[in-house]
């Protein structure tokens, strides 16, 4: 799969209820979630799109990290956001 740069590329939840959220997103988005040993990976169309990872603790809120496409991540760290 092939992402132009900027685009995201893959995305992360930490979640207290992970089986909760692969059924959720499963319906939502069409993933297929696959069991990682303690974490599920995310496919759309049989390609990898993220992943679904219980949190340790349980007193923490949901959250997502988004992770962009670069060609050249030392390059980019020192360009600023347009």
């Amino acid at each position: 799969m092939s992402f132009p740069d900027g685009a995201p590329c893959w995305v992360q939840l930490l979640t207290r209820d992970a089986d909760g959220a692969q059924r959720f997103y499963a319906e939502l988005f069409g993933w297929e979630c696959r069991d990682q040993g303690g974490w599920a990976a995310a496919y759309l169309d049989g390609r990898p799109v993220g992943a679904i990872t219980p949190y340790p603790e349980a007193s923490e809120p949901p959250a997502w990290t988004v992770y962009l496409r670069t060609s050249a991540g030392f390059f980019s760290l020192r360009q600023p956001l347009t």
